[in-house]
Protein backbone atom coordinates (compact mmCIF):
# COMPACT_ATOMS: atom_id res chain seq x y z
CA UNK A 1 0.00 0.00 0.00
CA UNK A 2 1.29 3.82 -1.01
CA UNK A 3 2.26 5.97 1.73
CA UNK A 4 -0.08 8.12 1.99
CA UNK A 5 2.03 12.06 1.78
CA UNK A 6 2.27 14.65 4.33
CA UNK A 7 2.81 18.03 3.39
CA UNK A 8 4.23 21.06 4.98
CA UNK A 9 3.11 24.97 4.08
CA UNK A 10 4.30 27.89 5.03
CA UNK A 11 2.70 31.39 4.66
CA UNK A 12 4.81 34.31 3.55
CA UNK A 13 4.40 38.17 5.44
CA UNK A 14 7.91 39.50 5.52
CA UNK A 15 8.58 40.28 9.38
CA UNK A 16 6.02 37.97 10.44
CA UNK A 17 7.76 34.74 9.07
CA UNK A 18 9.55 35.03 12.40
CA UNK A 19 7.11 32.87 13.94
CA UNK A 20 7.36 30.05 11.42
CA UNK A 21 11.30 30.58 11.99
CA UNK A 22 10.49 29.64 15.56
CA UNK A 23 8.22 26.35 14.95
CA UNK A 24 10.89 25.12 12.51
CA UNK A 25 13.29 25.90 14.62
CA UNK A 26 11.71 23.30 16.93
CA UNK A 27 10.64 20.82 13.97
CA UNK A 28 14.72 20.79 13.50
CA UNK A 29 15.32 20.75 17.70
CA UNK A 30 12.90 17.29 18.16
CA UNK A 31 14.06 16.33 14.19
CA UNK A 32 10.58 16.35 13.19
CA UNK A 33 10.17 15.85 9.53
CA UNK A 34 7.47 13.17 8.69
CA UNK A 35 6.98 15.42 4.52
CA UNK A 36 6.83 14.78 1.55
CA UNK A 37 5.96 17.34 0.14
CA UNK A 38 7.04 21.67 0.76
CA UNK A 39 5.27 24.58 0.02
CA UNK A 40 6.18 28.24 0.58
CA UNK A 41 5.50 31.45 -0.38
CA UNK A 42 8.00 34.34 -0.13
CA UNK A 43 9.38 34.11 3.20
CA UNK A 44 7.27 30.96 4.13
CA UNK A 45 9.60 29.16 0.91
CA UNK A 46 13.24 30.87 2.78
CA UNK A 47 11.51 29.76 5.83
CA UNK A 48 11.26 26.17 4.25
CA UNK A 49 14.37 26.59 3.03
CA UNK A 50 16.73 27.13 5.77
CA UNK A 51 14.57 24.19 7.75
CA UNK A 52 15.37 21.58 4.46
CA UNK A 53 19.38 22.50 5.23
CA UNK A 54 19.24 22.12 8.73
CA UNK A 55 20.57 25.35 9.11
CA UNK A 56 19.48 26.22 13.01
CA UNK A 57 18.33 29.81 13.87
CA UNK A 58 19.18 30.92 10.48
CA UNK A 59 16.48 32.78 9.58
CA UNK A 60 16.08 33.84 13.37
CA UNK A 61 19.20 35.57 13.17
CA UNK A 62 18.50 36.86 9.25
CA UNK A 63 15.59 38.83 11.18
CA UNK A 64 17.67 40.09 14.01
CA UNK A 65 20.59 40.62 12.55
CA UNK A 66 19.43 42.51 9.31
CA UNK A 67 16.11 43.27 8.83
CA UNK A 68 16.30 46.58 11.01
CA UNK A 69 19.39 47.79 9.43
CA UNK A 70 18.72 51.01 7.21
CA UNK A 71 20.47 49.46 4.31
CA UNK A 72 17.10 46.98 4.64
CA UNK A 73 14.22 49.12 4.98
CA UNK A 74 14.41 52.67 4.60
CA UNK A 75 12.26 55.04 4.04
CA UNK A 76 14.43 57.72 3.09
CA UNK A 77 15.68 55.38 0.25
CA UNK A 78 12.17 54.73 -0.94
CA UNK A 79 11.32 58.70 -1.07
CA UNK A 80 14.67 58.95 -3.24
CA UNK A 81 13.48 56.42 -5.73
CA UNK A 82 15.14 53.21 -3.91
CA UNK A 83 13.42 50.50 -2.90
CA UNK A 84 11.66 50.39 0.89
CA UNK A 85 13.19 46.95 1.55
CA UNK A 86 16.29 46.18 -0.12
CA UNK A 87 16.10 42.67 -0.81
CA UNK A 88 19.01 42.46 -3.32
CA UNK A 89 20.66 43.95 0.34
CA UNK A 90 19.31 41.06 2.24
CA UNK A 91 19.90 38.66 0.13
CA UNK A 92 23.48 38.92 -0.42
CA UNK A 93 24.22 39.85 3.15
CA UNK A 94 22.10 36.34 4.35
CA UNK A 95 23.92 34.00 1.68
CA UNK A 96 27.29 35.52 2.43
CA UNK A 97 26.95 34.67 6.25
CA UNK A 98 23.52 31.95 6.55
CA UNK A 99 24.66 29.74 2.99
CA UNK A 100 22.35 27.64 2.09
CA UNK A 101 23.90 24.16 2.04
CA UNK A 102 22.59 22.72 -1.49
CA UNK A 103 23.53 19.46 -0.90
CA UNK A 104 21.47 18.98 2.15
CA UNK A 105 18.40 20.17 1.10
CA UNK A 106 18.74 18.08 -1.78
CA UNK A 107 19.84 14.91 -0.16
CA UNK A 108 16.37 13.26 -0.29
CA UNK A 109 15.12 11.93 -3.97
CA UNK A 110 12.09 11.95 -3.08
CA UNK A 111 11.80 15.11 -1.65
CA UNK A 112 8.95 17.84 -3.29
CA UNK A 113 10.01 21.29 -2.97
CA UNK A 114 7.67 23.72 -4.50
CA UNK A 115 8.08 27.52 -4.36
CA UNK A 116 5.14 29.70 -5.16
CA UNK A 117 5.45 32.69 -7.61
CA UNK A 118 2.75 35.52 -9.11
CA UNK A 119 3.53 35.23 -12.55
CA UNK A 120 3.51 38.91 -14.29
CA UNK A 121 1.87 38.40 -17.38
CA UNK A 122 -0.73 35.94 -16.18
CA UNK A 123 -1.68 37.01 -12.43
CA UNK A 124 -1.70 33.54 -11.75
CA UNK A 125 0.41 31.46 -9.16
CA UNK A 126 3.11 29.39 -11.04
CA UNK A 127 4.66 26.26 -8.33
CA UNK A 128 8.04 26.02 -9.33
CA UNK A 129 10.16 22.84 -8.35
CA UNK A 130 13.62 24.64 -7.96
CA UNK A 131 16.69 22.69 -8.79
CA UNK A 132 20.47 23.56 -7.16
CA UNK A 133 21.16 26.24 -10.14
CA UNK A 134 18.45 27.76 -9.38
CA UNK A 135 17.18 27.59 -6.08
CA UNK A 136 18.27 30.79 -5.22
CA UNK A 137 16.71 32.81 -8.30
CA UNK A 138 13.56 31.05 -7.33
CA UNK A 139 13.32 32.09 -3.77
CA UNK A 140 14.15 35.77 -4.83
CA UNK A 141 11.54 35.92 -7.16
CA UNK A 142 8.90 34.28 -4.77
CA UNK A 143 10.41 37.13 -1.68
CA UNK A 144 9.65 40.10 -4.37
CA UNK A 145 7.21 42.34 -2.60
CA UNK A 146 5.27 44.64 -5.25
CA UNK A 147 6.26 48.67 -4.31
CA UNK A 148 8.49 48.37 -2.24
CA UNK A 149 11.18 46.38 -4.08
CA UNK A 150 11.27 48.23 -7.31
CA UNK A 151 13.42 45.80 -9.38
CA UNK A 152 11.43 43.78 -11.93
CA UNK A 153 12.56 40.13 -11.42
CA UNK A 154 12.97 37.77 -14.58
CA UNK A 155 13.19 34.50 -14.18
CA UNK A 156 13.09 31.83 -17.92
CA UNK A 157 11.63 34.54 -19.32
CA UNK A 158 8.96 35.80 -17.20
CA UNK A 159 8.63 38.61 -14.64
CA UNK A 160 7.90 37.78 -11.61
CA UNK A 161 6.25 38.80 -8.14
CA UNK A 162 6.10 37.69 -4.76
CA UNK A 163 4.35 34.35 -4.53
CA UNK A 164 1.73 35.55 -1.17
CA UNK A 165 -0.30 37.93 -3.28
CA UNK A 166 -1.65 35.13 -5.64
CA UNK A 167 -1.74 32.72 -3.48
CA UNK A 168 -1.00 33.37 0.44
CA UNK A 169 -1.55 29.54 1.70
CA UNK A 170 -1.20 27.26 -0.80
CA UNK A 171 -2.87 24.82 1.05
CA UNK A 172 -5.40 23.65 -1.72
CA UNK A 173 -1.80 22.94 -4.00
CA UNK A 174 -0.89 20.51 -1.45
CA UNK A 175 -4.20 18.34 -0.89
CA UNK A 176 -4.33 18.57 -5.02
CA UNK A 177 -0.69 17.25 -4.90
CA UNK A 178 -2.07 14.35 -2.83
CA UNK A 179 -1.21 15.32 0.75
CA UNK A 180 -3.65 13.49 3.11
CA UNK A 181 -1.86 15.14 6.29
CA UNK A 182 -0.98 18.89 6.06
CA UNK A 183 0.81 20.69 8.35
CA UNK A 184 -0.28 24.49 7.58
CA UNK A 185 2.30 27.39 9.46
CA UNK A 186 0.98 30.59 9.07
CA UNK A 187 1.79 34.08 10.02
CA UNK A 188 -0.80 36.01 11.29
CA UNK A 189 -3.27 35.46 14.02
CA UNK A 190 -6.26 33.80 13.88
CA UNK A 191 -8.49 36.89 14.13
CA UNK A 192 -6.68 38.32 11.55
CA UNK A 193 -8.63 40.06 8.26
CA UNK A 194 -6.59 40.62 5.05
CA UNK A 195 -7.83 43.94 3.90
CA UNK A 196 -8.65 44.88 0.21
CA UNK A 197 -5.65 46.66 -1.98
CA UNK A 198 -5.18 50.69 -1.97
CA UNK A 199 -6.28 51.39 -4.88
CA UNK A 200 -3.09 53.98 -5.08
CA UNK A 201 -0.76 50.89 -4.97
CA UNK A 202 -3.57 49.20 -7.50
CA UNK A 203 -2.55 51.88 -9.77
CA UNK A 204 0.67 51.43 -9.85
CA UNK A 205 0.18 48.15 -11.75
CA UNK A 206 -1.64 49.53 -14.36
CA UNK A 207 0.68 48.59 -17.02
CA UNK A 208 0.15 44.84 -15.01
CA UNK A 209 -3.96 44.31 -15.63
CA UNK A 210 -3.48 40.35 -14.83
CA UNK A 211 -1.36 41.45 -11.48
CA UNK A 212 -4.35 43.96 -10.74
CA UNK A 213 -6.80 41.22 -11.05
CA UNK A 214 -4.83 39.05 -8.71
CA UNK A 215 -4.60 42.00 -6.23
CA UNK A 216 -8.48 42.75 -6.27
CA UNK A 217 -9.30 38.91 -5.92
CA UNK A 218 -6.45 38.50 -2.77
CA UNK A 219 -9.09 39.00 0.16
CA UNK A 220 -11.32 36.21 -1.58
CA UNK A 221 -7.83 33.97 -2.17
CA UNK A 222 -6.91 34.47 1.35
CA UNK A 223 -10.01 33.85 2.93
CA UNK A 224 -10.91 30.91 0.46
CA UNK A 225 -7.67 28.84 2.22
CA UNK A 226 -8.87 29.59 5.51
CA UNK A 227 -11.84 28.29 4.62
CA UNK A 228 -10.53 24.76 3.10
CA UNK A 229 -8.22 24.57 6.47
CA UNK A 230 -11.35 24.93 8.64
CA UNK A 231 -13.68 22.92 6.70
CA UNK A 232 -11.54 20.70 4.97
CA UNK A 233 -12.43 17.43 2.92
CA UNK A 234 -12.86 14.52 4.40
CA UNK A 235 -10.00 12.63 3.31
CA UNK A 236 -7.44 15.09 4.86
CA UNK A 237 -6.28 16.02 8.34
CA UNK A 238 -4.96 19.58 8.18
CA UNK A 239 -3.24 21.34 10.94
CA UNK A 240 -3.50 24.43 11.45
CA UNK A 241 -0.49 26.67 12.62
CA UNK A 242 -0.69 30.41 13.69
CA UNK A 243 0.66 33.15 16.02
CA UNK A 244 -0.99 33.59 19.35
CA UNK A 245 -3.15 36.59 20.41
CA UNK A 246 -0.59 38.39 21.42
CA UNK A 247 1.65 37.90 18.49
CA UNK A 248 2.48 41.57 17.61
CA UNK A 249 5.34 41.82 14.09
CA UNK A 250 3.86 43.51 11.41
CA UNK A 251 5.58 43.04 7.78
CA UNK A 252 8.09 45.15 8.76
CA UNK A 253 8.71 45.40 12.12
CA UNK A 254 12.09 46.52 13.17
CA UNK A 255 12.28 46.55 16.94
CA UNK A 256 14.52 43.43 17.77
CA UNK A 257 12.53 42.94 21.24
CA UNK A 258 9.11 42.42 18.96
CA UNK A 259 10.96 40.30 16.95
CA UNK A 260 12.69 38.12 19.38
CA UNK A 261 9.08 37.95 21.41
CA UNK A 262 7.37 36.77 17.90
CA UNK A 263 10.22 34.28 17.57
CA UNK A 264 9.70 32.92 21.10
CA UNK A 265 5.91 32.71 20.29
CA UNK A 266 6.68 30.31 17.37
CA UNK A 267 8.56 28.04 19.77
CA UNK A 268 6.22 27.77 22.23
CA UNK A 269 3.42 26.67 19.40
CA UNK A 270 5.97 24.27 18.19
CA UNK A 271 6.42 22.81 20.87
CA UNK A 272 2.71 22.79 21.73
CA UNK A 273 2.01 21.29 18.18
CA UNK A 274 4.36 18.38 18.45
CA UNK A 275 3.30 17.45 21.87
CA UNK A 276 -0.65 17.50 21.08
CA UNK A 277 0.41 15.71 18.20
CA UNK A 278 2.45 12.96 19.69
CA UNK A 279 -0.99 12.27 21.67
CA UNK A 280 -3.32 11.57 19.12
Amino acid sequence: MEKEKVALVVEGGAMRGIFAAGVLDIFLEKEFNPFDIYIGVSAGAINIASYLAKVYKRNYHIYKQFTGCKECISIKKFIKGGHYFDLDWLWEKSMEKYPLDLEQIYSEIDRSFIVGVTNCNTGNIEYLKPQKDNLENCLKASSAMPVVYRSKLHFNGVRYLDGGLADPIPVKEAYNRGAKEIVVIRSKPSYYKIKPTNKAVRLLFKNLPEVQRALDERVDTYNNAIDFIKQSPEDVKIHDIFPTDDFEVSRFTKDPDVLETGYQIGRTVGKSFLANRNRC
